[in-house]
């Protein structure tokens, strides 16, 4: 969605970290999470300690931690996705992580809420900075076209109602987090598409994009971290990624779960992913707070 234009930012963006390696996304991520200068001291703070890089410790081995897979959700995917993910998560558990099986309940709920939340949200901020007044949708391609169209159909009662789904879907996960220290799914739904020539003139795939955003609604409707790492490599080369979601305040723990697969925890030996070894830092065991209990290590 065509959110990078000054003053169109809403209650629903936020900033996100992309980074070659743990300790890249660590750094940015602290960076972020530090807040920006000239914060008043006294201002209460609603983002989580930023991870340091140091936290990253030597290497560190999964077991004992606690990993939900919700399987009918997991293997709603492709094939050439679904390989790599259950065998990064049959690794974890030979690794010594214990795995289990925990549902995740108001998942269509959570398809449809985030639909009518976030898109008139995006809507409403590009009427707000004034660009559909200067310029209407035309010079957006038609995938944002369509979003934006859809998003003029919504009305204040269904963000309303997305929202009361909202604390449902939050309350649910907090009692999931109770039992498992993340819940794995594949990073998407499907292989990325390829990028054709013609893309100059915008791309709609409604199939491609529902299947690539079905497991990002869950963590990003309820505010939940995330961490998207590489797990395998289909046919070509296309990476195949799993994605770790844990409770709130967990950053440091996906962070530390993200570095141990680099580090080769989930591989006899070790040794890694070879694109990450010139990434390895000093580590030293994270602590994570979690909204429960307070601080716990892993």
């Amino acid at each position: 969605m065509p959110l990078c234009v000054p003053g169109a930012d809403g209650p629903v963006t936020h900033v996100g970290v992309i980074g070659g390696c743990a300790a890249d996304a660590a750094a940015a991520a602290a960076v972020v999470l530090a807040g920006a200068p000239g914060t008043p001291a006294a201002e209460p703070s609603w983002s989580p300690p930023p991870p340091a890089v140091a936290t990253l410790a030597t290497p560190l081995s999964v077991r004992g931690l606690r990993v939900g897979v919700y399987s009918p959700w997991f293997d709603d995917c492709d094939a050439a996705v679904r390989g790599p993910c259950r065998s990064a998560v049959a690794a974890l558990a030979a690794a010594g992580a214990t795995v289990v099986e925990s549902p995740v309940p108001y998942l269509e709920d959570v398809r449809v809420a985030h639909a009518a939340a976030i898109t008139a949200d995006m809507r409403a901020g590009l009427d707000a900075a004034g660009v559909l007044a200067a310029g209407g949708v035309a010079w957006m391609g038609p995938d944002a076209r369509t979003k934006m169209a859809m998003a003029a159909e919504f009305t204040p009662a269904d963000v309303a109602r997305g929202n009361r789904i909202r604390t449902a879907v939050m309350a649910a996960a907090a009692a999931t987090f109770r039992s498992v220290d993340v819940v794995v799914t594949p990073a998407l739904g499907c292989l990325p598409p390829p990028v054709p020539a013609n893309a100059a003139t915008g791309l709609l795939d409604v199939v491609a994009d529902s299947a690539m955003m079905r497991f990002m609604l869950w963590a990003n409707w309820a505010g939940l971290p995330a961490v998207v790492f590489p797990v395998g490599a289909a046919d070509g080369g296309v990476p195949v990624c799993l994605q770790a979601v844990g409770p709130p305040w967990a950053e440091a723990l996906l962070l530390r779960l993200a570095a141990a697969v680099e580090e080769g925890a989930l591989t006899q030996g070790g040794g890694g992913c070879r694109a990450h070894r010139r990434c390895s830092t000093t580590r030293s065991r994270a602590t994570w707070s979690e909204p429960e209990g307070g601080a716990r290590r892993w």
